[in-house]
């Protein structure tokens, strides 16, 4: 899929971003270049983290002029539960893509695989990506005490598809 950026400047005017299947080295180029979220560095463990969070359900990366710039997708914990995940550049700003490209491949892959409870844990020491989430619809649910690997607090954000969920008795 290509699209247009939202609001093009002087450098990214003639520029196009487009979407293309995960894969692990999409995230670890992110990693090198430097993450928006504190905290992500290429070690050991994110690099594990990137080889499997393709494997474990839908998964996708905004390229730009042939690079990675954010790389997104749902873990699939188990059938109608997945768990939202989001690995951007430290300058992802400066591309100008328009959110509701993200917005709308959220809720597409809700839909295809039938989601009633997407969830996001989001370190609590990343503003920014507390009002991303909000915006993408997620509700808050519960503060994680020492969630991280480095002790940092994780906030679980929700989104709850009525629809999908299963039929009690």
């Amino acid at each position: 899929m290509r699209a247009v950026t939202q609001q093009p400047d002087k450098e990214t005017s003639q520029k196009e971003f487009e979407l293309v299947d995960y894969l692990p080295e999409h995230a670890l180029e992110i990693l090198v270049a430097g993450a928006k979220e504190p905290g992500l560095v290429l070690d050991e463990l994110t690099e594990q983290w990137a080889r499997i969070m393709g494997e474990k359900g839908p998964a996708v990366t905004a390229m730009f002029d042939g690079k990675p710039v954010s790389c997104a997708g749902v873990w699939m914990c188990w059938p109608g539960v997945g768990e939202q995940w989001m690995v951007n550049r430290f300058d992802i700003g400066d591309y100008h893509i328009d959110p509701q490209h993200a917005k709308k491949w959220m809720f597409d892959k809700i839909d295809e695989h039938k989601i009633w409870r997407l969830q996001a844990p989001l370190r609590s020491d990343f503003p920014v990506g507390e009002d991303y989430l909000k915006w993408l619809g997620f509700k808050f649910e519960a503060r994680l005490e020492n969630y991280h690997t480095d002790g940092t607090d994780a906030l679980m954000y929700k989104i709850i598809t009525k629809k999908y969920l299963p039929k009690g008795d």
